[in-house]
């Protein structure tokens, strides 16, 4: 009896042996895992959107070869990369259309000309396009557009041609003061806001800091 108690006895201490040993093996492994930083998770890039009218062939942009990624109703609409002119959706759910450019683009001539459905523009738009010079005809047409972001074009200290860029833009109530704020370079604004019908009044220090320009020609003729 005394034989199988003994041989009991030692079970247990060499059970409980065990266990001491592993949970210290934990507690170090724990330890030794602090050291390092939690899993990172890739950061989700930020856009803000454009809104366009939901409907029926829907044209986003007229010139897609400026674009790095096009994002409508969730899915990515510049695939190769090699897309160019204009880029139309049969059909249009989500007004959120989502839009960043390619770097180093000095022109944006004519980007989103006649986008009908085009209602609002996000102000950090251009913001990774430093380099560029012109916004030659860049809303041109836009008939929905309803207001302008004061920043649009903060970004942008090198332009110096901004032609007809909101010309007919007949939804467009009022620009915002400090619209060109940011670029003393500019010489032309030759039609830019031609045939905004629906502007009411224009900011009295709207061109303070464009002391170089040579062309206010039609600026805003059919206003």
């Amino acid at each position: 009896m005394k034989k199988y108690i003994n041989v009991g006895f030692m079970a247990i201490f060499t059970l409980m042996t065990f266990v001491l040993s592993f949970s210290s093996c934990s507690s170090e492994d724990d330890d030794i895992m602090s050291e390092y930083p939690p899993e990172e998770k890739p950061e989700v890039p930020h856009y803000d959107n454009l809104s366009y009218m939901p409907g029926a062939n829907v044209q986003l942009i007229n010139k897609a070869e400026y674009c790095k990624s096009i994002i409508a109703d969730g899915k990515e609409l510049i695939v190769t990369g090699n897309e160019s002119g204009e880029l139309i959706v049969p059909e249009l759910k989500d007004p959120k259309v989502y839009i960043t450019f390619k770097e180093g683009i000095t022109n944006f001539s004519d980007a989103f000309y006649a986008c009908l459905a085009l209602k609002s523009i996000p102000e950090n738009l251009f913001a990774n396009c430093p380099k560029v010079n012109t916004f030659f005809q860049t809303f041109a047409g836009c008939s929905s557009l309803e207001s302008i972001p004061e920043q649009l074009f903060a970004h942008n200290p090198n332009v110096t041609d901004f032609q007809g860029t909101f010309k007919s833009c007949s939804a467009l109530t009022s620009i915002p003061e400090n619209l060109f704020a940011s670029n003393p370079k500019v010489t032309i604004f030759h039609g830019t806001f031609s045939y905004c019908s629906a502007l009411k009044s224009l900011p009295a220090n709207l061109f303070a800091n464009n002391s170089a320009v040579t062309d206010f020609f039609q600026t805003f003729a059919g206003c």
